[in-house]
């Protein structure tokens, strides 16, 4: 596997990590910590998708601007607004104090964003180390 390979296949270890991080983050009642790994795992997983297209990208959390950089190779992407949408807001707001701490609904609707988004977008960045 080359070096660009190996670097995409980390990015979605990473992104599956924070999918199992997030399940069981949940399963203790962590619903901010739960749903910041959803976000994140959606994140890195475009991250990875806009690496295999040597696309340089800003350090940012914006799902939606991520997934219309990655839009340009693959229009698909911009299925998943709504998705991109709604984890946004546990980038950032959750690693903080807050009277509007996400709660178990919050978990549900993040989960399904970022298994959606994996389900999606893994194919991508696995079909690169067949290429």
């Amino acid at each position: 596997m080359f070096a660009h390979e190996k670097l995409i296949a980390a990015w979605l270890r990473k992104a599956e990590h924070d999918i199992g991080t997030a399940r069981a983050a949940a399963e203790k009642e962590f619903y901010d910590t739960a749903c910041y790994h959803c976000q994140q795992s959606a994140e890195k997983i475009v991250k990875g998708f806009l690496v295999k297209y040597l696309v340089e990208f800003e350090k940012i959390h914006d799902l939606e601007s991520l997934f219309a950089d990655a839009a340009q190779f693959n229009a698909s992407w911009l299925k998943y607004k709504d998705q991109a949408i709604a984890l946004t807001r546990f980038a950032v707001e959750v690693r903080y104090p807050s009277d509007d701490e996400p709660t178990m609904e919050d978990y549900t609707v993040a989960i399904k964003c970022a298994d959606e988004i994996m389900t999606f977008a893994r194919p991508l960045l696995q079909s690169s180390n067949q290429e």
